[in-house]
Order: C-alpha cells, then sequence, then structure tokens
C-alpha cells in the first residue's frame, strides 16, 4: 500500500468461483472480527464504484506486482468509511429508525453505532434510534444481534431486509 504496487490476487467471494483480479489497495478495515482491504478495482472504470472492500479470508493468493499506480486523489478513507456503520459506504445514507427497548438501547448507548446516530426515548420506555445507513447489511447484523429488543421501523427495504433473515 505504502508503494502503492498493483496487486494481482485470486479473490474467491461467497458462493462464486475464484477469480484473479488486480487491485490497487489503499487501505485496510476491521468489521465484525474481519480484515478488509480497500482497494480500487482496475477494471472498473467509473470513479465512484472503483474502490471495493475485499475480505482477507476470500483471498487464495496475492502478488506485489512490480508495477505502480497513482493514487487518486479524490479517494479519502477516512471519509469514504466514516460515512458509514463498518465497512459499507455510499454518497447518501439512508436514516434508518429503529425502536429499542431499554436493554438494546443500554447496549446501543454505550456501544454507538455511528458518530452521527441519534437516540430519542419514548413515553412508552422504548427508544428510537436513528442511524445513517448505506445499505440494510450495515445493520442487519447488528439488530439481529438484540434480537426481540430491536424492531426495524424503516425505511421498507431495510425493515424487509431484517424481516428476511
Amino acid at each position: 500500500m505504502i508503494e502503492h504496487r498493483i496487486v494481482e490476487i485470486e479473490y474467491e467471494p461467497v458462493g462464486k468461483p475464484a477469480t484473479v483480479r488486480r487491485i490497487e489497495p489503499y487501505g485496510l478495515a476491521v468489521y465484525q472480527s474481519s480484515i478488509y482491504v480497500v482497494a480500487a478495482a482496475t477494471e472498473v472504470e467509473d470513479p465512484s464504484e472503483r474502490l471495493r472492500h475485499w475480505k482477507l479470508d476470500r483471498f487464495h493468493r496475492a502478488t506485489a506486482l512490480d508495477e505502480y499506480f497513482k493514487p487518486d486523489e479524490n479517494i479519502d478513507l477516512s471519509s469514504h468509511l466514516g460515512k458509514s456503520i463498518g465497512i459499507f459506504s455510499g454518497e447518501d445514507p439512508t436514516p434508518v429508525r429503529i425502536r429499542l427497548g431499554q436493554h438494546a438501547a443500554a447496549w446501543v448507548g454505550e456501544d454507538p453505532w455511528h458518530p452521527e446516530q441519534s437516540l430519542d426515548n419514548q413515553p412508552d420506555g422504548t427508544v428510537i434510534l436513528t442511524v445513517p445507513a448505506s445499505h440494510p447489511r450495515e445493520v442487519l447484523p447488528k439488530v439481529l444481534s438484540l434480537g426481540s429488543d430491536a424492531e426495524v421501523l424503516g425505511p421498507k427495504q431495510f425493515r424487509d431486509a431484517v424481516g428476511k433473515a
């Protein structure tokens, strides 16, 4: 990463065959006890789609090539990862509303999901958590870990994702 070398990887996503890819690594991120390489996919031309998160556990092989890339000055990892819960990101996160019971609210208050979240106490003793998320997969494991003490109120695509899990 420091040398800006292109890395050739053999990568196997879940449920798909392994492929050989060339990536431009920018940094590392830790999410749910896994390490991800934040890198640009060289074959993707659209700048808004190039940056991907590659789970290190899915690498079969990685070779730093004697080829170098010029870092994209528009890529700011702090900004990219700071808009998300964990490793998911997007330019326009959606506010997700989740009703929490007292037990779940205590956990979320002690270990916040996102710096921009808000917790609003309700008259019935529950708490409404509003948290920005770019994808339902961001909130899914966190909501499920709280069990019946958490209910996604909206938007619909986030609520449906939890219902299908």
